[in-house]
């Protein structure tokens, strides 16, 4: 038999003490909403559908259909629910006008997205798309940090120095079921 240093048994104790504390730990710390969603607090304003949009017009691969109340001053959110019953290729999502261009979110029913800052789609895969109904949300602080989600997970971080203008990005004519479009922001903005 060996025995075992008090150096080594201490080492191994910690371990196990600091396991046990993670262990109670992280299921509070997600039960008072470690990983919930930040959403700017006030619902500015809430649509059933963009079926009335006027089109903006037509930007290389997409259709832009402009909203009817502009993006406030960030931090801002924006939410977005439909099915798309449509062809196989085809996607919506929405679009910014940003300093220069436009910033398109887009996703497909064969479980792709596309972030791109010009008119073209750029494709990749994202193993949250559903092949109909998927919640977008995108996410602007006030330094122009940006998180876009699709059903809650994250699809993209990044910059976005968005300008007033904004809508919905069709990609070869989804057929969409809306569910609500919801713009949050904060009072005064």
């Amino acid at each position: 038999m060996e025995t075992v240093s008090l150096k080594k048994w201490r080492l191994a104790l910690s371990i196990l003490a600091l396991t046990l504390i993670a262990g109670v730990a992280l299921p509070i710390l997600l039960a008072l909403g470690l990983t919930d969603l930040i959403r700017a607090p006030q619902l500015i304003w809430q649509a059933d559908g963009a079926s009335n949009w006027a089109l903006v017009q037509s930007a290389g691969e997409f259709d832009l259909y402009r909203a009817p109340i502009p993006l406030p001053q960030p931090p801002f959110t924006l939410e977005l629910s439909a099915r798309n019953q449509g062809q196989p290729s085809s996607a919506w999502g929405l679009w910014l006008e940003i300093d220069g261009g436009i910033q398109t979110f887009v996703v497909s029913n064969e479980g792709y997205i596309s972030i791109s800052n010009d008119e073209m789609a750029r494709w990749a895969e994202f193993f949250h798309v559903h092949p109909t109904a998927n919640k977008l949300y995108l996410h602007i602080e006030a330094d122009h940090s940006a998180a876009f989600r699709i059903n809650d997970e994250i699809a993209w971080t990044g910059r976005v120095n968005a300008t007033h203008n904004w809508g919905i990005a069709i990609f070869r004519n989804p057929q969409l079921v809306w569910g609500t479009i919801s713009l949050y922001g904060v009072n005064g903005s």
